[in-house]
Parts: C-alpha cells; sequence; structure tokens
C-alpha cells in the first residue's frame, strides 16, 4: 500500500514531508475502519450471545419440572407442571388415560384450564358417571408453596365436579419424592399405589398386576371387605370365650 501511494504522489510532484504525512494520515483512516468493521462485529456478536443465552435460559426455565399431578379415575393420567403451572407433558399409565389424552391438546396449558378440558373430556367418554371415586395427587419439590397449590388444587377440581351435575367422591392429597417414584416404577398413579399397599396389609396375595387394571374404588371395595371380614372372625373368637 504504502509503495502505491509514493508511486501515486510522485506522478503529482509531492515532497517527501507530504508523502508521509498523507500515507500516515490514510494508514490512520483504515486503521480506524477496521477498528470500527472489528467492534462492530463483536458488538453483534455479543448480542446474538446474548440473545442465545437468554433464550437458552428461558427455555430451561421453561421446561423445568417443578410438579406433578396424576389423575386416577380409571384412566390414570399423568401431568408435568413447570414452575409457571404451566403443563409441559402428558402421560398415560393406561389404555384408557391414552384414549383420552388422544382426543385432547393440553400442553401448554395452564393447569387449572388443563384439568377441566380432562375431566371434561373423561365425562364426555363417559368415564366419570361409571367411577364412584375421583383422585388426585400433587407432588412438588418446594413444600411450602407445594401446600397452597394443594389447597388450590382442591378446591378447582371440586368446583369443576360440582358443576354440570359431575357428582361424584373426590380424594385430592398431596405424595412425596419417594411415593412418587415408587408408584412411577410400577407405572401407575401415587393414589393406586398407596391403595394396593394398604390392600396388602390385610390380603397378602394381592399384588401389584393382578390390581393394576382396577380402578382404586374397587380397590378400596376389597380392603373394606377384608377388614370386615377380620373384624367378625375377631368378634366370633371373642365370642366363642
Amino acid at each position: 500500500m504504502k509503495n502505491r501511494i509514493y508511486t501515486a504522489l510522485d506522478e503529482i510532484k509531492a515532497e517527501d514531508q507530504l508523502k508521509k504525512n498523507i500515507y500516515s494520515f490514510l494508514q490512520k483512516r483504515v486503521y480506524r475502519k477496521k477498528n470500527m468493521i472489528c467492534k462492530r462485529f463483536i458488538v453483534v456478536f455479543a448480542s446474538v450471545a446474548a440473545i442465545f443465552a437468554v433464550g437458552l435460559f428461558s427455555y430451561n426455565l421453561y421446561f423445568t419440572e417443578t410438579a406433578f399431578i396424576d389423575v386416577d379415575v380409571n384412566p390414570s393420567i399423568e401431568l408435568t407442571l413447570n414452575r409457571f403451572g404451566y403443563i409441559i407433558s402428558t402421560y398415560a399409565y393406561n389404555e384408557d388415560g391414552e384414549k383420552v389424552l388422544s382426543e385432547i391438546n393440553i400442553k401448554n396449558e395452564a393447569y387449572q384450564n388443563a384439568l377441566r378440558i380432562l375431566i371434561d373430556k373423561m365425562a364426555e367418554m363417559g368415564y366419570i358417571n361409571d367411577a364412584g371415586l375421583f383422585t388426585a395427587t400433587l407432588q412438588m419439590k418446594d413444600e411450602i408453596s407445594g401446600r397452597e397449590r394443594l389447597d388450590s388444587l382442591k378446591a378447582y377440581i371440586d368446583s369443576v365436579l360440582q358443576s354440570d351435575g359431575k357428582r361424584m367422591e373426590q380424594d385430592v392429597f398431596s405424595v412425596d419424592g419417594t411415593t412418587k417414584n415408587r408408584s412411577h416404577r410400577q407405572n401407575m398413579t401415587p393414589a393406586k399405589y398407596l391403595a394396593i399397599i394398604e390392600l396388602q396389609s390385610v390380603d397378602p396375595a394381592a399384588t401389584f398386576d393382578r390390581c393394576r387394571g382396577h380402578s382404586i374404588s374397587k380397590i378400596k371395595q376389597r380392603t373394606h371387605g377384608h377388614m370386615r371380614r377380620g373384624h367378625g372372625k375377631n368378634n366370633r373368637k371373642r365370642i366363642g370365650r
């Protein structure tokens, strides 16, 4: 570049000092231009990186599991919630649950709206009227907010079931992470898992596989039946004495 500048200046008979000044001026100008381009590139790159980082953080924040609501009427369904109370995934434990979920799309819905859609669809498909018990369990990592959400969950389910003539017994309670994990390994809701555990205490022959296809209502009826029969036997023994 320097030789080209000096050659051009020779043609107009420029003095050596003038040549040096012009070359220095042009050199600084080119440097500033390159520097500006470099700075612009850095700014653009930093902006893109920041947008990407914020987007990745927001994505992870939205899709982080913080709570599970398991609904069991015989269709057994798991709803996974994020920290904002929106459904980020659903899971069916049995064929009835798969049938219900195939008819609706509740992902990215607020859990209250998702529950209403779910309950309405189960009622439409005849499950609500056929079952004597509606169970739902809540498992949250944050125990403090979990208590508040459980109260809200109970009140909301009650309001939905009481509307449109959906009258049935309900059992809504919270479970810990250990119970949730153990029930999931058995591929059933925590409510059904606990109902079978209770049945096994009075009927050791009851197994998870044998009881898997029964509704919680029927499992509880079997438990109460065994307890009544056991109580009757104890009474007869006392009378005999």
